[in-house]
């Protein structure tokens, strides 16, 4: 997707500085990000925008943290609560 879920207020950096936090987000989506969409969730969002066709944008819902969330899931090595480094 083009959309890597970041949301910068218009101005708050420079658009050079915009692009490096996008590269930093994504790097740290492809190395510890976890869906929270399930096989059940992503069909009901499909069938919602079905009526996009060809357009509609694709289910996305990656999450980065250092907390435990699910067996499985990469724990970025930042930490969480007290023990956030």
């Amino acid at each position: 997707s083009s959309n890597p879920g970041l949301r910068v207020l218009p101005g708050f950096v420079r658009p050079d500085e915009a692009a490096e936090v996008e590269a930093c987000a994504r790097d740290a989506l492809d190395r510890f990000g976890a869906t929270h969409v399930s096989r059940a969730h992503r069909k009901f969002f499909e069938d919602q925008m079905a009526h996009l066709g060809p357009d509609a944008p694709e289910v996305n819902m990656l999450r980065v943290t250092g907390r435990f969330e699910a067996a499985g899931q990469p724990l970025a090595p930042w930490g969480y609560g007290d023990a956030f480094d």
